[in-house]
């Protein structure tokens, strides 16, 4: 709530039926502190907020004189550029690849997927995100498995090959 208004992530909603609801930033608000609390990420030192602050940048280019102000900002995009590679990055966008995966690879079928997820059918974006793994049970060697098994005679209950018994191993 803002000044007596109900509010959608700290702003006025552009619909007031859906007032209240939570947005964008609050998201993703939700999943760095979830993150930062479970020790995935850490926090920057003070040297490291100075190379990412705009305003630090500007101060240090207005003290330079104009021949080195470029050498000056190509380091520091260097310098920002390795530093940002260097740190684990979380956001909602995680949550909603890792949802995908987790489906597939529980073996939900993809037109579920699509619909669960909101993609259109046969969605190019959806197909970047899921493993181009062979499914457990389509996997052929299963299969020749199971039937050199069956030829030799040594089968365990759920029709995979058991190898030697123990009284086998024994003797």
């Amino acid at each position: 709530m803002k000044n007596g208004k109900l509010t959608t992530a700290g702003r006025p909603p552009r619909d007031p039926e859906r007032a209240g609801g939570i947005g964008d930033r609050t998201i993703r608000n939700l999943v760095r502190d979830t993150a930062a609390a479970a020790g995935l990420t850490r926090d920057l030192d003070d040297d490291e907020r100075r190379l990412l602050s705009t305003a630090a940048e500007a101060r240090d280019l207005a003290a330079l004189a104009a021949g080195e102000r470029e050498a000056f900002a190509a380091e520091r995009r260097r310098a920002r550029r390795l530093l940002r590679r260097s740190l684990r990055r979380y956001s909602g966008h995680s949550m909603r690849r890792g949802h995908v995966r987790h489906l597939q690879r529980i073996g939900t079928p993809r037109h579920v997927i699509e619909a669960q997820c909101r993609y259109v059918p046969g969605s190019k974006a959806l197909a970047r995100y899921l493993d181009d793994l062979v499914p457990w049970q389509d996997n052929p060697t299963v299969l020749m498995r199971r039937a050199a098994a069956r030829s030799s005679g040594r089968m365990r209950r759920d029709g995979d090959h058991a190898g030697p018994s123990r009284a086998e191993l024994r003797s």
